[in-house]
């Protein structure tokens, strides 16, 4: 678990990624039934939206889902930790996981 936890933190160090942590404190939130990604495209072609639930994939392509998804996105980090606090928290979790054997 440490290992995985100092790649995360390493990893968020890079400029074009980004790490924040959605606390359970929170509850419910708008994607809390499924997995998705947004897929931003090259060269003006839309994007896509990949979504990962019980009854399998599905990509979305209309306008209309991305934005939808955008904002859903959007919503989902504002109310997750910022990059810095996730970063301090997954630090202790990895000092947590050191001190027990």
């Amino acid at each position: 678990m440490v290992a995985q936890l100092e790649k995360i933190l390493e990893m968020s160090a890079r400029p074009n990624i980004v790490v924040q942590i959605l606390s359970f404190e929170h509850g419910a939130h708008p994607a809390s039934e499924s997995n998705f990604a947004i897929l931003e495209l090259p060269n003006q072609t839309p994007g896509i939206v990949y979504i990962e639930g019980l009854i399998g994939a599905t990509y979305l392509e209309q306008a209309k889902d991305l934005e939808r998804y955008n904002d859903i996105f959007s919503e989902l980090q504002s109310i997750a930790l910022s990059p810095a606090d996730t970063a301090h928290l997954i630090a202790d979790l990895g000092r947590s996981y050191r001190t027990v054997k």
